[in-house]
């Protein structure tokens, strides 16, 4: 079947849905699919974001590879 085809044959299924909580799941399904994720960060974590930011730029910040990451990581836990 063609997309198209899968297209025009999904539309007449939802035109046929009379149950609100179906059409509901359908959407949720449809909506976490193709919608973009947002978030806003408040003032004080952009600013330490920023911070960092700068601080590597001036060379002053210290990275770290997945290993180093990953084993800090489970040290604090």
């Amino acid at each position: 079947m063609t997309t198209n085809a899968l297209r025009k044959n999904l539309h007449k299924f939802i035109d046929k849905i009379n149950d609100a909580d179906y059409l509901k799941s359908i959407y949720t399904i449809l909506f976490d699919k193709f919608s973009e994720p947002t978030f806003e960060y408040d003032d004080e974590v952009k600013k330490m974001l920023d911070d960092r930011k700068e601080k590597h730029l001036r060379g002053e910040g210290k990275l770290y590879t997945w290993p180093e990451a990953k084993r800090k990581i489970l040290r604090k836990k």
